[in-house]
């Protein structure tokens, strides 16, 4: 995996270095169903969400007229998040080692949302989601964002509305060996995409996938288990051009997946993919928790940017 910020795009935050308040931080888990979530008190979880806004928060007692959830942080502290619900806001009654209860119509767990305009996006001034070779750690409130990043530099997109959207091109990259190495084999012309922490793959549509469909069944014989882990490295790159927005020519960051970024090997010696076309219906790009596994993205609620680095590790 490779990061790659333009030059004009690089921030040095003014910050760097003063010491300010610790940032709030949240151990994440990745669910049964693939899904980024925080452990809540009585060992439920709240999923996290990016492609939504709380509609309205149900009205009680608790705290300024709005209802919390007491979340555990990584340091062992228990701290009220608020509770947000897409539809309806319903929601029991919380108090001690209660739990909140997925909402019967939807059938859902519960969730927190992340998005600006969200009940967390008032608490905090911005959030950064840290991956980590197993887990992910969610940071809140952060003073000095460049301390989580290789090298201390981000690039930084314009979020393009509520379900923090941003215009992508895909490319599909010859590897080394390969007679085209480091040509582009297919390109996907930009679009919007969502970033989704719901799902564990990332989902590209046009050209750069049904050529990277093409090479992979080519290569591995899908859907044949073979020996995929011989053979991954003959795979192409997967590289995604972020622009700083829609109407500009200006890229906020390349992002560059190699072949073991992408695929997921299984015991029996074949594997999957985790980058596939939208779900049909959907319409939808998205960089799923596949993407997330090799980025650090900083919401920054002020001033309406999300950012991306190379992690530290």
């Amino acid at each position: 995996m490779k990061i790659v910020a333009s030059f004009y795009t690089l921030v040095s935050l003014l910050s760097l270095g003063v010491a300010g308040t610790p940032p709030t931080a949240f151990n994440l888990i990745v669910t049964s169903s693939e899904s980024l979530a925080i452990p809540v008190v009585g060992g439920e979880y709240m999923n996290l969400m990016t492609s939504t806004c709380m509609t309205r928060a149900r009205v009680s007692s608790y705290m300024n007229g709005e209802e919390y959830i007491q979340v555990i942080a990584s340091n062992g502290h228990v701290i009220p998040v608020p509770v947000t619900n897409a539809s309806s806001g319903i929601w029991e009654s919380l108090s001690g080692a209660r739990t909140p209860r997925a909402d019967p119509f939807l059938g859902r767990d519960p969730f927190m949302s992340l998005v600006p305009g969200s009940l967390f996006a008032r608490r905090f001034r911005n959030a950064m989601l840290i991956p980590h070779p197993t887990t992910f750690t969610l940071l809140a409130g952060v003073d000095n964002p460049a301390a989580e990043c290789y090298e201390g530099t981000i690039g930084y997109a314009r979020s393009q509305n509520l379900m923090i959207r941003l215009n992508v091109e895909v490319s599909i990259i010859a590897p080394p060996g390969h007679d085209r190495e480091g040509q582009t084999l297919a390109r996907s012309p930009r679009t919007q995409f969502r970033i989704n922490t719901m799902q564990s793959r990332d989902f590209i549509s046009g050209d750069a996938y049904y050529e990277l469909r093409r090479e992979a069944t080519a290569i591995l014989g899908i859907p044949n288990d073979q020996n995929w882990s011989s053979l991954i490295h003959l795979l192409p790159l997967i590289q995604y051009t972020i622009y700083v927005s829609d109407q500009s020519e200006d890229v906020a960051a390349r992002i560059v997946l190699a072949p073991e970024d992408y695929v997921e090997l299984h015991p029996s010696g074949g594997g999957r993919l985790l980058v596939t076309s939208p779900p049909f219906g959907s319409g939808t790009d998205a960089l799923g928790l596949n993407f997330l596994k090799h980025a650090v993205v900083l919401l920054d609620y002020e001033n309406n940017q999300i950012g991306f680095c190379e992690p530290v590790y």
